[in-house]
């Protein structure tokens, strides 16, 4: 089981496009840390900035729901668009 970080209160989530999982490995177990993103390329600046890249274990990266305004929207819809 891994303990999540996640950012205060008062934080808003919602405005931020992407959310980032990372899992760093500690001497007490891994660690999930949940970073709230608007573009893609600000991961490389989480991961350069530390803890070292050699701690990390993996990374997920989701879709924000709370931040489209199409849930719904399909593949083909979209080239609709």
């Amino acid at each position: 089981m891994t303990n999540v970080i996640r950012m205060p209160e008062g934080f808003n989530e919602t405005e931020k496009r992407w959310v980032a999982t990372v899992n760093y490995r500690h001497d007490l177990g891994p660690v999930d840390v949940e970073y709230f993103i608007e573009e893609l390329d600000e991961i490389s600046e989480i991961i350069e900035g530390g803890p070292h890249w050699d701690c990390v274990i993996d990374i997920s990266i989701k879709f924000n729901r709370h931040a489209g305004d199409m849930p719904s929207l399909t593949v083909e819809e979209s080239l609709k668009l």
